[in-house]
This record gives C-alpha cells, sequence and structure tokens, in this order.
C-alpha cells in the first residue's frame, strides 16, 4: 500500500471518529428524561398532600354536620318538652327556655364553624383537582 492510501484511509478513519465523537456529543445533550421524573414527582407529592387534605376536611365537614345535627336534636327536644304541655313548675319552664336559648347560640355558632369547615373543603378539592 503506497503512502497516499495509507494517508486516505487515515483520513477517512478520522472522518469516522469525529462523527462518532458528534454523534456522542448530541447524545450527551439529549434529556435523559430525568428532570420530567422528578418533575411528576413533584406533581404527585402535591397532589397526594391536596387528596389528604381534602381528606381531612371532608372528615372534619362529617363531623360538624353531626355535631350540628346532635344540637338541633337536644334543641328540639328542649322544645318539645317546653311547650309539650308536661311541665307546669315556673322554675323548671324557665330553665328549659335558657337551655333553648342556650342551644340556639350553640346551633348557631357550630352553623359558622360547619361553613368555614365546608368552604376549606371545597377549596381542597379544587386544590386537589388541579
Amino acid at each position: 500500500m503506497s503512502l497516499t492510501e495509507e494517508l486516505a484511509k487515515l483520513h477517512e478513519l478520522q472522518n469516522v471518529d469525529y462523527r462518532i465523537y458528534q454523534r456522542e456529543q448530541a447524545l450527551k445533550a439529549l434529556n435523559s428524561g430525568e428532570t420530567l421524573k422528578q418533575h411528576a414527582i413533584e406533581i404527585m407529592k402535591r397532589h397526594d398532600a391536596a387528596a389528604t387534605t381534602a381528606r381531612k376536611a371532608e372528615t372534619d365537614q362529617r363531623d360538624a354536620e353531626l355535631a350540628l345535627k346532635s344540637l338541633e336534636d337536644k334543641k328540639k327536644a328542649v322544645h318539645d318538652k317546653l311547650y309539650g304541655g308536661k311541665v307546669t313548675n315556673p322554675k323548671e319552664l324557665g330553665d328549659l327556655e335558657k337551655d333553648e336559648q342556650m342551644l340556639a347560640g350553640q346551633v348557631g355558632k357550630q352553623e359558622e364553624v360547619l361553613l368555614g369547615i365546608m368552604d376549606r373543603a371545597e377549596a381542597a378539592k379544587k386544590q386537589e383537582s388541579t
């Protein structure tokens, strides 16, 4: 083989090596997907936290609704006893009126608490769905 042929083959080999180098660099520049994977993990964590918050708010709402129902039942029982005609003692009637007023105030407060919890639950559900 002559020197010219050897130089031509060497030049061709260098060109092949250079193309390999360019492809290796292009391959390194490609996104491995790690960034997207981390972003997806972050989104899943936020969703899980929002779902937990939503479940907690729903539980709080059910508890508040049960507490309100209990207060309303007590108030109704006192009201029925007060106006049922079975109690004739004026002192006991006065106590029942006070109990009814107190329970009415507690019902009002519990309704406000329930509305606040319902707002929180709705906001948590919206957060979960985004």
